[in-house]
């Protein structure tokens, strides 16, 4: 049985009803995901209260600091982190005035505290701030434009008396909402809500006393978390499957199991495309000028899908040719696809499936060695759709399949030899091309092992075994999965160079 969400410590049900409570002028999209920020920030001042009460704070602290790379943290926020050890907690700005006027004062120990999904260059930071420090008023003048809060404060006072030792200033970010520059700068700069440091000592506060964190450096650390008690252990489990849920951070072996529900699914497949995507427009970078290049849509993933196309005259990516990525409930898919073939576009087809890119890249598969126990994940495929009942007018609803050509790799090698592959695809394969089946696709498909991700460690070598074991270390390593999967995109948009 799927566990409830509404059964973790820190999940509400105000996360789901924000769209149908908001005002159609709002924008429900960034008001749901700032009510979800502040409940994650809320559930990780929770938690550190809860470590400071039962004398384990340091402990954690400890641990996040040893396996911080150094860029991570400042010399001065590492120090004073390592000074708090009964600290007071206060979410967005302080409700004590005297406070507030407190953790500006030049002797107090100053921490700004970034926790995002997307990790935040602090170079990009001082790079901002070099005109503002150049022109003082101008840039006073700029931090009073636009109001803003912490998410939360913590702060460290003097032998339990009112003088501040250390302020820590904390700054929230999920999902791909990323850090603000200017949000940041208006922390550091401004006197009603912030530090009120001066602009030109900003770039050497953030050299020293900035700790910047992702997400997953907090999931990390809280997994690393050993202890026998069990107040502990249930508050640690709750925060991160809390931040799971709230996409502060995935964990891509959760595809794995079978009571992972759609939201987190989705959560992880956006994630997945995200850093793909990152490596595609990168590869697009630095390729020469007027080379084709390829964009994803960004299209809504209601249907857990998107696609990379070339851009038409205005800039949109089109959908044919296209290569996508998709999550099923059984797959995670690439494909190269065509759509609603011209003539043209089909002796374009015919001659890249009988001597041109495609029947090079078939060849290449079935006499690699080393890639024969994978050849089943590669298929061929001819379809036409159609919509069940359609109506004249009628372009969305259930579909099925008015006609179906579709076999895998392993398949053609036991029909032909490599190097007669062609000719086979001509006999039995591009006849149906011929007839005007609207769909061609190319597929490389990972099968989800689900519930293999503990039954099979140690398990014997059984061919069946073998390959889901591989899969499951796959999705065990997240960089080999994204780079897989990037690469397998890069090989077909050599398909879409050639019909284009």
């Amino acid at each position: 049985m799927r566990r409830d969400r509404h059964l973790n410590l820190f999940h509400n049900y105000n996360n789901e009803h924000i769209q149908g409570k908001a005002k159609k002028t709002e924008n429900v999209e960034t008001q749901g995901r700032g009510i979800i920020e502040d409940n994650v920030t809320r559930a990780f001042i929770i938690f550190l209260d809860f470590l400071a009460k039962t004398g384990k704070l340091q402990d954690f602290f400890s641990n996040l600091l040893k396996h911080l790379p150094k860029e991570k943290i400042g010399s001065n926020a590492e120090a004073a982190l390592k000074k708090i050890k009964s600290p007071q907690f206060d979410l967005q700005n302080l409700d004590d005035k005297a406070d507030h006027r407190r953790v500006r004062e030049t002797d107090v120990a100053k921490v700004l505290m970034i926790i995002s999904t997307i990790p935040f260059d602090l170079q990009t930071l001082a790079e901002s701030n070099k005109p503002v420090i150049d022109t003082q008023t101008k840039g006073q003048a700029e931090l009073r434009d636009n109001e803003n809060r912490a998410d939360a404060w913590i702060l460290q006072k003097k032998d339990k008396g009112e003088t501040v030792e250390v302020a820590v200033l904390l700054e929230a970010k999920i999902g791909n909402n990323p850090i603000s520059i200017s949000q940041i700068l208006r922390h550091l700069g401004r006197e009603k809500f912030g530090f009120n440091i001066p602009l030109s000592k900003i770039n050497e506060f953030c050299d020293t006393n900035v700790i910047n964190l992702t997400w997953r450096d907090i999931n990390n650390c809280l997994e690393r978390l050993q202890t026998n008690d069990k107040e502990t252990a249930y508050f640690t489990r709750n925060l991160k499957e809390y931040i799971l849920m709230s996409n502060g951070d995935v964990d891509i072996k959760n595809l794995l199991k079978e009571d992972t529900d759609s939201i987190e699914r989705k959560q992880i497949f956006a994630h997945i495309l995200g850093k793909v995507n990152e490596k595609i427009k990168h590869h697009f970078e630095s390729t020469a000028e007027g080379t084709t290049k390829i964009k994803m849509s960004g299209r809504p993933l209601a249907g857990l899908w998107d696609y990379w196309g070339i851009l038409d005259a205005k800039g949109v990516p089109q959908r044919s040719p296209h290569i996508s990525l998709g999550l099923t409930d059984e797959f995670m898919l690439i494909g190269f696809d065509t759509y609603n073939l011209s003539q043209k576009s089909i002796k374009k087809l015919e001659s890249s499936l009988l001597d041109g890119k495609i029947v090079d890249y078939i060849k290449t598969k079935l006499t690699n060695l080393d890639q024969k126990d994978t050849l089943h994940r590669y298929k061929l495929s001819l379809t036409d759709e159609r919509l069940w009942d359609w109506k004249k007018g009628q372009i969305q609803g259930d579909m099925y399949d008015k006609f179906r050509l579709e076999f895998d790799f392993e398949f053609l090698l036991r029909q032909s030899k490599p190097e007669d592959v062609g000719a086979f695809l001509q006999k039995s394969f591009v006849p149906y091309l011929k007839m005007g089946i609207k769909r061609f696709s190319v597929f490389y498909a990972l099968r989800l092992p689900y519930g293999k991700l503990e039954k099979y460690e140690g398990a014997d070598d059984a061919e069946i075994v073998r390959q889901d074991q591989k899969l499951v270390e796959l999705f065990k390593n997240e960089a080999k999965l994204v780079e897989l999967l990037y690469n397998q995109i890069i090989v077909f948009y050599e398909f879409v160079e050639e019909m284009k």
